[in-house]
């Protein structure tokens, strides 16, 4: 969908996004994960499932029995912090504010479940107005498939590959 055109070494700090012609011509969306190469519908789902650790998939919300969740998510996003050279993970998500304004940001009701027990399990303000989020201003938008894609980007390909493997401890995820 969405083609990065950020630093020449493919590392970008502040990615830029364009359209393909790919997907005006035929309709296709590819993968906005660099060197991803893939192309096709639900983009969302393929981010999810490919380039994201298993905990951070926004449909882990709905399931019941998840009560380590926010924590283990937390971790996730710690340990994507670390490979970013980040000591601080509140301030990854306005991090890449000027790529993607958090207004542009489409929250739908799993993520804005998950953003709340996140912000809950942190302590952070609540950010909600009337069910709402007061966008721009929750740290909890790190759990946002657009945001973390920016952050992802950042990475280098061994560690993207890294991340996307990352489980919490005593957790396999269903994943080998």
């Amino acid at each position: 969908m969405y083609e990065n055109v950020g630093t020449a070494n493919g590392a970008s700090s502040s990615p830029e996004w364009k359209v393909s012609n790919k997907e005006i011509r035929y309709g296709m969306k590819t993968c906005p994960v660099r060197d991803c190469g893939y192309a096709g519908n639900n983009i969302e789902k393929h981010v999810c499932v490919s380039h994201l650790p298993a905990c951070l998939n926004p449909i882990l919300t709905f399931t019941p029995g998840q009560p380590h969740l926010p924590e283990e998510r937390w971790q996730a996003i710690c340990y994507l912090a670390s490979l970013l050279g980040v000591s601080h993970p509140e301030r990854l998500a306005e991090m890449t504010f000027t790529a993607i304004p958090p207004n542009n940001l489409r929250l739908g009701g799993g993520l804005s479940i998950g953003m709340a027990a996140l912000a809950q399990y942190r302590g952070w303000e609540d950010h909600q107005r009337g069910g709402e989020w007061i966008r721009g201003r929750s740290p909890a938008l790190i759990l946002h498939w657009v945001v973390l894609t920016i952050l992802v980007n950042r990475l280098g390909a061994a560690d993207q590959e890294r991340f996307a493997r990352w489980t919490p401890l005593g957790n396999n995820w269903g994943q080998p």
